[in-house]
């Protein structure tokens, strides 16, 4: 059987939650219709109210205006620790999320084994999962949800925390659970992700929806949005590309405020999930998507940052120019794009094919 969700101009508002307390508007008047064994994945920027829009699929909070209508047993996957009890262990919390999902209680040997195995814990399921990584418990909270028969699975960029093993196993557990009837809501700022797994993709700006349609034509339409405008600050700060290759560097560049304060510089980016990027220039590293850079002098600078392994999407870069006690002198933001690489496909040729170097009967 196949699960089914419609949402009729459904609206969400958080009450002095925005900028200055005013309210803040997370979705506004969304119509969206999954029907059986559809596939859809959510796509957008920062705070665009895809996350909201899955909480409430999921009847974790109730929308403001509006009505939304779900049928078929329902799984979810949303942020890390959910119906989690840190102070039991694995084997109890996969006892109480089934039960959760499926309002059963009681869970065979054979069910607990193929959970945990596909979750990869079975050294440490009689652990409490407080001493879990946010990685062990995406893969016990989506392992639980993708064995409890779900009709409706919606999963919201838990797929990016586990190992690329897992991920994999993931992609094809859903595969077996699509070909089997169920329906999936995704959200997501893998972008190639959403493209493997989902026929369908709704694009989400400040709330709305403003595009729906097959997958790849949608993200082709949100990575080709006009890039937001943003403040580049006195400091000027700039990308030499607003659409970069992935795989390619990112090469920052601003101008150093020359009034004596300017001790160093703090680069952000700003993502969906944490993100490792290299710093190639000065042997350092940003770590959890941030970096401090030491100033000499007053002047123009330039910062060459590595995309390998990265997402095609949409990111933001910050720059603030911080003093000697870490307080902000001065501060610039601007966006750019991380696209797919175009071509450059490299021939692996077996070492007995080649002769003095040269490759033999390969095109």
């Amino acid at each position: 059987m196949s699960g089914t969700l419609r949402f009729e101009g459904v609206g969400k508002v958080f009450p002095g939650a925005g900028p200055d307390g005013a309210d803040l508007v997370a979705a506004d008047g969304v119509d969206l219709v999954v029907g059986a064994n559809d596939a859809v994945a959510v796509i957008g920027p920062n705070g665009a109210g895809k996350s909201t829009l899955l909480k409430m699929a999921a009847g974790v909070t109730s929308p403001t205006t509006g009505r939304i209508e779900r049928t078929g047993r329902v799984s979810t996957v949303l942020e890390l620790g959910t119906g989690v009890h840190p102070d039991l262990t694995g084997r109890e919390n996969v006892d109480l999320l089934a039960a959760l999902i499926t309002g059963d209680r009681r869970r065979s040997a054979d069910g607990l084994t193929e959970i945990v195995e596909f979750a990869g814990l079975a050294e440490v399921v009689d652990r409490p999962v407080r001493h879990y990584s946010t990685g062990m418990l995406a893969r016990l909270a989506f392992s639980v949800a993708v064995h409890s028969e779900p009709e409706l699975l919606l999963v919201d960029e838990v797929l990016s925390v586990g190992d690329l093993d897992f991920q994999s196993r993931c992609r094809e557990r859903i595969r077996e659970l699509r070909a089997g009837g169920a329906t999936l809501l995704l959200v997501s700022h893998d972008l190639d992700l959403v493209t493997t797994l989902c026929d369908r993709a709704v694009l989400m700006v400040e709330g709305r929806t403003v595009a729906d349609g097959p997958s790849a034509e949608v993200v082709d339409t949100y990575v080709g949005r006009p890039a937001p405008v943003r403040d580049p600050g006195r400091i000027g700060l700039r990308v030499d590309q607003e659409v970069v290759d992935a795989g390619t560097p990112v090469v920052a560049r601003f101008q150093v405020p020359d009034d004596g304060r300017a001790h160093a510089v703090r680069l952000d980016y700003v993502v969906g999930a944490p993100s490792m990027f290299e710093l190639v220039e000065r042997s350092s590293s940003i770590v959890c998507a941030t970096a401090v850079l030491p100033v000499t002098s007053p002047g123009p600078m330039s910062v060459e940052l590595s995309t390998a392994g990265l997402p095609r999407g949409r990111y933001d870069l910050q720059a603030t120019v911080l003093d000697e006690s870490g307080q902000q002198v001065d501060a610039g933001a601007v966006p750019f794009t991380l696209d797919a690489a175009q071509g450059g496909y490299l021939l692996e040729v077996p070492a007995q094919l080649l002769v003095d170097g040269a490759a033999v009967g390969a095109p």
